[in-house]
């Protein structure tokens, strides 16, 4: 286990678990491109849970759980929360005229996420959502 944290989720603990994870990340070798696509799809899926799971509408905070896991080079990132259920499969690409037109705001980090990394998996188990990704990388 590379790392395992529970943390409230918010944009400053995002930061500096984004920073923790870096740190580990690169003090076990791993290339800085392979790292980067790790960090920036586990920002933008905390983000996610934090601004779209209902948390900062209802003032309210929520434990999240991070693991990373790192085997035959492959980074195994698990963010579990108990926030509102998300059909995280069914979110499209969206229409980049829209969002520079303004008519549309945000939807690009599903799949930014699914981009960076070589599998991305969301389950709802239990009431609690549950999301893996995987990144094979390089020393």
């Amino acid at each position: 286990m590379l790392i395992q944290e529970k943390f409230q989720a918010d944009s400053k603990t995002i930061r500096q678990i984004c920073i923790k994870v870096e740190e580990k990340l690169i003090s076990n070798g791993v290339k800085p491109d392979d790292t980067n696509d790790v960090i920036v799809s586990i920002d933008e899926a905390l983000t996610n849970i934090f601004l779209h799971g209902k948390l900062m509408k209802m003032g309210n905070s929520m434990d999240i759980d991070l693991k990373i896991e790192e085997e035959q080079n492959v980074v195994h990132v698990i963010i579990s929360d108990h926030g509102i259920p998300y059909d995280f499969n069914s979110i499209q690409i969206p229409n980049i005229k829209d969002m520079i037109n303004g008519d549309k705001i945000g939807g690009l980090g599903v799949h930014l996420m699914k981009g960076l990394m070589d599998r991305v998996d969301y389950q709802r188990k239990e009431n609690i959502n549950i999301l893996h990704m995987y990144k094979k990388i390089t020393r």
